[in-house]
């Protein structure tokens, strides 16, 4: 992440166009967890960052309400969907 954002940093201040492109994070309440300490780092600046240096952020979680409130003020767009997984209490057909 912090070479990623240092070569975007760097052709932005020289006039470059961005090159465009995505990020996705698996378990992001992991990665992004309240209170954890390097969130003001490069996971915070990446957040903060990513629509200037044109990156999108995908970020998959089960648990949104355990991601760290700057992050999620610092995301644009959300899409929330629900997976209902198989019941393993059904008896077999």
């Amino acid at each position: 992440m912090n070479f990623l954002l240092s070569r975007a940093n760097e052709r932005y201040r020289s006039g470059q166009d961005a090159v465009p492109f995505q990020i996705v994070v698996e378990e992001a309440h992991n990665l992004f967890e309240r209170g954890a300490k390097d969130i003001a780092g490069t996971r915070g600046r990446g957040s903060r960052r990513a629509a200037k240096y044109q990156i999108g952020l995908v970020y998959a979680t089960q648990e949104v309400s355990s991601v760290d409130q700057p992050i999620l003020s610092n995301t644009s767009n959300w899409l929330v969907v629900h997976l209902k997984g198989p019941r393993f209490d059904a008896a077999p057909v």
